[in-house]
């Protein structure tokens, strides 16, 4: 068992979810991660990363908007390689800094030109994939992450969407070789979210998932097997006192992960994780994970600021 950091020790003293100590480190694999190699000017915490890019975080979103917007109100054709699912999966990156940093309000204008065209998203993707499941992309896992931070703002989902995410994870099983770990990891998470436990083997690696959950369990910064790991407690139907230590450190080494180069983690990652966490084995509402998620973030910036 590894000894915590300081930066661990807040978190299990009542900064993040749980108060937990005499956890079990699994892996750690932070040998297998160089140090220098990273995008980031500053400080590797939260605080120094969520005042350094809040308002960047702003910037970015209100920029697709504008780029984009011309596109859903029909004001111009899309060009030919594009379709709505590819431009509202193009947002989720940017509405999850945003929801994370500044809150879920912080995007309702956002929210408010995306939602209404799901449904012809839906269409156009599918009518692309009848034509050619060679045009399938990529940009369809986006558009189901898209999907999921919309339940975690709150928001209602048309009725086909439940449909299309069904149809579209099985498709994304054939895109796996163009994947990358982060890719991978999105990919995983969604699974879980979307009941479908028996395909995280397929996209995270580490073969058959085991039938049974041991609880307190770190993993450091080895995502997959956080991943693999909260598919298993979701399957055997655990409880928050099970993961809340995983989800903790996940907490600990989201900073150095996010800014890692390549980056393994973004901020729909931390979404979606935190809706597994929270809303699927914790059993919190769904809508009101993105402002919990916000929260906490604000709590552990604070915490190292010391205030």
């Amino acid at each position: 068992m590894r000894s915590r950091t300081a930066e661990e020790s807040r978190i299990h003293n009542g900064v993040g979810p749980s108060s937990r100590i005499g956890t079990v480190m699994v892996r750690n694999m932070g040998s297998q991660f160089d140090d220098a190699a990273t995008w980031w000017k500053g400080e590797r915490t939260w605080h120094a990363i969520a005042s350094g890019i809040s308002a960047d975080a702003l910037l970015g979103l209100s920029l697709h908007m504008e780029r984009e917007g011309p596109y859903l109100r029909k004001e111009c054709p899309l060009p030919p390689w594009e379709d709505f699912a590819s431009i509202l999966g193009g947002a989720s990156r940017q509405l999850a800094e945003v929801a994370v940093l500044h809150g879920p309000s912080a995007c309702l204008p956002a929210i408010a030109l995306y939602t209404p065209h799901v449904s012809e998203a839906i269409m156009q993707a599918d009518a692309r994939y009848a034509a050619g499941s060679e045009n399938w992309s990529l940009t369809k896992l986006s558009f189901l992450t898209f999907l999921q931070e919309l339940r975690c703002f709150g928001q209602a989902l048309p009725l086909d969407a439940e449909g299309a995410e069904a149809r579209w994870l099985e498709r994304l099983l054939a895109i796996r070789p163009r994947m990358e770990e982060a890719d991978r990891f999105e990919a995983g998470f969604i699974c879980i979210l979307q009941g479908r436990t028996d395909l995280v083997r397929r996209f995270v690696r580490g073969g058959p998932l085991p039938r049974r959950l041991r609880p307190g369990q770190l993993f450091g910064r080895d995502i997959a097997a956080l991943v693999r790991y909260l598919a298993v407690a979701v399957e055997t139907q655990a409880g928050m006192d099970a993961i809340a230590p995983a989800w903790d450190d996940f907490l600990v080494q989201f900073p150095y992960l996010h800014t890692y180069r390549p980056v393994i983690l973004n901020w729909y990652h931390l979404l979606l994780c935190g809706t597994i966490v929270l809303s699927v084995v914790g059993r919190r509402p769904r809508g009101t994970v993105a402002d919990e998620v916000h929260n906490l973030v604000l709590r552990l910036a604070g915490a190292e600021n010391g205030t």
